[in-house]
């Protein structure tokens, strides 16, 4: 299938009016982000505040996490069959109507725990297809704009990365001073915002009509077309398998810089800077996506972005000082931050848009499924073998994976 826009280099110049569909739904999608972030900081916040239960916080994070995994594997049907636009609308209603009962409810008649539990378990199942149908939407709303698609994608993963940043920071500041349920609300006025966004300013017409080629009669069927078609294309069915083996690798990262902190610089502090040197060169190396893609072949960027990984492993290692590894890490989050906005690319061409629901979500899915275990394994090998061992672990099998990656017959296919 041919990309609906241009994956890299120039563009034509284009009208002011086709470019805001595109910023306003690069703006909601900011928007629900950050609201999203701030609702996982609250409600554990609400549950501790309001129950002084660590038990219960425990079983609301629960029950907020697994329905990401659902989502992701049955949610990209209903993307592909409502639409990527009404999708968007109805996941950020959704969204805010169940957070702002949650407040409502304590304000008046009372919340019971397990009125609770719905309404996080609700939300956070309606929230996934919302985001994975917006980045299904990318390569329309690009095209209209005459802008790059690694470059717009390069947005998205920035506008991603940086509610990350900001967010945790805004909901901490906010709950110390208001406190947790009026955190709440506003998290839902960000959805409703959101929601208006993608109402007025992005354009039904932008929508890519049904494809009858792909159309089938039933949501069952709708799933195992999306699984046949993964099943059938062996490059994207290589590269979800590279994404599913590297989060296992790496999701233990945090454990294990939060460890490093407090054995080999006893500072919080350190941990706190140590994250946002990643995530500020993750920021600007998404931005620059578009000019790396410009000048490096697909078959490198893999191999390139998890090989700066490698070096910051083994700058841990050998223990360097904090300042060498903090600028390490900001240059380490550049170069791997362009791996995502290729990914969605990469899909975005090759998957027939009738399946990009379902081929994002369970790319979505499988990297979920992936990181608690991998956090689970890199908890027990902290544990049982210490920090230095862990990381080499990480480092030889991060090394291995790279390897693959260069021999694989499959990702010669990046080149085309």
């Amino acid at each position: 299938m041919q990309p609906s826009a241009t994956v890299a280099g120039n563009a034509s110049p284009a009208a002011p009016a086709q470019r805001l569909p595109l910023y306003a739904m690069l703006a909601a999608n900011a928007i629900s982000g950050a609201g999203n972030v701030m609702t996982r900081l609250a409600i554990p916040w609400f549950v501790l505040e309001t129950t002084g239960s660590a038990a219960r916080t425990g079983i609301v994070g629960a029950v907020e996490a697994a329905p990401l995994l659902i989502a992701g594997v049955f949610g990209g049907a209903l993307v592909d069959r409502v639409g990527f636009r009404r999708m968007s609308v109805l996941s950020d209603i959704a969204s805010g109507a169940t957070v702002a009962i949650i407040p409502a409810l304590h304000f008046t008649v009372g919340l019971e725990f397990w009125q609770l539990l719905v309404l996080v378990f609700t939300g956070a199942l309606l929230d996934n297809p919302g985001q994975t149908a917006r980045r299904s939407f990318v390569p329309e709303l690009a095209e209209a704009a005459a802008v790059p698609l690694t470059r717009a994608n390069g947005y998205f993963g920035a506008i991603n990365r940086s509610t990350a940043l900001v967010g945790p920071l805004v909901a901490g500041v906010f709950i110390a001073l208001f406190g947790a349920a009026p955190l709440l609300w506003m998290d839902s006025a960000t959805f409703a915002v959101s929601a208006v966004l993608m109402l007025v300013a992005v354009p039904r017409a932008l929508e890519p009509a049904p494809d009858p080629d792909t159309a089938s009669g039933g949501y069952l069927a709708d799933l195992k077309d999306g699984f046949r078609w993964i099943v059938g294309n062996r490059l994207i069915r290589t590269v979800l398998a590279m994404i599913l083996i590297t989060n296992l690798i790496e999701s233990p990262f945090v454990i294990v810089l939060t460890v490093y902190a407090q054995e080999v610089f006893d500072s919080s502090i350190a941990l706190g800077l140590l994250l946002g040197a990643f995530s500020v060169g993750a920021i600007v190396g998404s931005m620059l996506s578009d000019a790396v893609v410009a000048r490096v072949s697909g078959r490198r960027i893999f191999p390139l972005a998890f090989s700066a990984i490698c070096l910051l492993y083994v700058v841990l290692i050998v223990q360097a000082s904090l300042p060498i590894i903090l600028g390490l890490s900001v240059f380490v989050g550049l170069i791997a931050a362009t791996m995502n906005p290729y990914i969605d690319t990469l899909f975005q061409t090759r998957v027939p848009r009738n399946l990009r629901g379902r081929v994002f979500g369970l790319r979505g899915a499988m990297a979920m499924a992936a990181t608690p275990v991998g956090i689970l394994l890199g908890g027990l090998l902290l544990e049982a073998a210490g920090l230095r061992v862990t990381i080499s672990v990480q480092l030889v099998a991060l090394l291995a994976v790279i390897v693959w990656m260069v021999v694989s017959p499959s990702l010669r296919a990046l080149d085309d």
